[in-house]
């Protein structure tokens, strides 16, 4: 059938149209964004979103070290968390739960004399005393018997999943350890150059043999020491425990609001800087600007435990968590939320970071974070691509919900510090996330 040009052009002119309004639509969701932000930070609660405020935080918990659930600086944080958000009016309470952990007291790797950068992979397996030396050599699925050598397993970067939990992973670890080596090297490769952990959930068996991590700057080494056969000498020292941690809670607002939970993991196997101190500056941010929405209500979780199966989510979960229904919005701040790329603050916030909420919420996400890399493109949790706790948490029905997370070039890293924090980014996320929930609620 022949179409007109007359009707071509008719439908032309409507689609034009169509496009229009919808641009201009946009156009208004971003100005509205934009507008909402301002009112955030000009109005009540809005100083908690200066950088200096961002700057103490990110340095308070740089500065507190190694943050391993149930270790000293994992305590260290619920207390600070404790005393400041009861100086901002909330009622607070810990919620204890206990983990099998180890200790480590002692954890070498010497190469022709140098010592390397080193760590052992949880779940522990001490070294005799004095250690062990023995020749290196490479593992892969084909080795040859490697009895009386250390073997060395090379995991390139795109297949490190960061955690034990990807059974692909679990499967080339164990295979080493099974391989008759009397111990395992560990190489990850990654941005960072440093030995980077993966998380171990408590179900996770013990390995046969010690295995400890190094880093990718050391593999010419490691390398070296396979060509010449040159002795490698391990030892992992220290001793398992039963470590008790804590989730720190915290409500304020009144008891018939609305109620809005935001959550954050505090605990990590190193600083931690940038993958928890960021989201810990982010956290605090906004606990301080929801003690002045009076009318609204809110209770702020911070768990440990995230390194060893999400341990902490799951108690809270289990025994203190409000039900769904309940639940008028629930934020979580997840991983490296103002990570930097690598090289530093300086080099701009992390690509590498996501913003999930549901679809429905997907436009005024969009105009709140349009200019922020990463969280410029939000996916819709009902794709089923959400990670960590968020993934926990839309698994047990929680509407609406909205997360941040991303890897992080230091994500795991021994050498996570404070300046790998885009302080500005941290910031402006805060910022963003503030209005997010402001939005969805009022």
């Amino acid at each position: 059938m022949a179409v007109s040009t007359s009707g071509l052009k008719r439908v032309s002119a409507v689609a034009l149209i169509i496009i229009a309004l919808v641009a201009l639509l946009l156009v208004v969701i971003a100005m509205r964004g934009h507008g909402s932000k301002s009112a955030i930070a000009t109005g009540a609660g809005g100083e908690a979103f200066a950088i200096d405020r961002i700057v103490a935080a990110v340095a308070r918990y740089d500065g507190l070290g190694h943050k391993r659930t149930g270790e000293t600086a994992d305590l260290a944080v619920t207390a600070w968390l404790d005393e400041h958000l009861r100086s901002l009016g909330y009622r607070t309470s810990r919620q204890p739960f206990t983990l099998p952990s180890f200790r480590v007291d002692h954890a070498v790797v010497e190469v022709d004399g140098t010592s390397l950068a080193a760590f052992p992979q949880f779940p522990v397996t001490a070294t005799a005393q004095g250690g062990i030396t023995a020749p290196l050599r490479r593992y892969s699925a084909a080795s040859d018997d490697l009895r009386a050598a250390i073997a060395l397993v090379d995991i390139p970067a795109a297949r490190s999943n960061n955690s034990l939990a990807q059974p692909e992973l679990e499967t080339i670890v164990r295979g080493a350890t099974r391989s008759g080596a009397e111990g395992v090297l560990l190489l990850i490769r990654s941005e960072c150059g440093a030995p980077k952990m993966l998380n171990a959930p408590l179900d996770i068996e013990p390995f046969a043999v010690p295995v400890m991590l190094v880093g990718e700057d050391d593999a010419p080494r490691l390398e070296a020491a396979i060509a010449s056969g040159e002795p490698v000498h391990m030892e992992i020292s220290g001793a398992p425990f039963e470590a008790q941690a804590f989730n720190l809670i915290a409500e304020i607002g009144p008891v018939d609001a609305p109620l809005i939970v935001v959550s954050t993991p505090q605990s990590g196997w190193f600083t931690v800087t940038a993958e928890r101190g960021s989201g810990m500056a982010v956290f605090l941010a906004l606990a301080e600007w929801a003690a002045w929405q009076s009318e609204l209500r809110f209770l702020f979780v911070s768990n440990s435990g995230h390194e060893r199966g999400h341990a902490g989510a799951e108690r809270f979960l289990a025994d203190r968590a409000p039900a769904p229904a309940d639940t008028a919005y629930w934020l979580h701040i997840g991983a490296n939320v103002g990570a930097a790329e690598t090289g530093g603050s300086d080099a701009g916030p992390n690509r590498s970071r996501y913003l999930m909420t549901n679809w429905t919420a997907l436009l005024p996400a969009w105009s709140l974070f349009r200019e922020q890399p990463g969280f410029d493109r939000p996916i819709p949790l009902e794709l089923g691509q959400a990670r960590g706790e968020l993934a926990r948490y839309h698994a047990a029905g929680y509407r609406p919900l909205a997360g941040v997370f991303g890897p992080g070039p230091y994500h795991h890293c021994i050498n996570d510090r404070a300046e790998m924090v885009s302080l500005e980014a941290t910031r402006e996320a805060a910022l963003s996330l503030a209005a997010l929930i402001d939005r969805a609620v009022r």
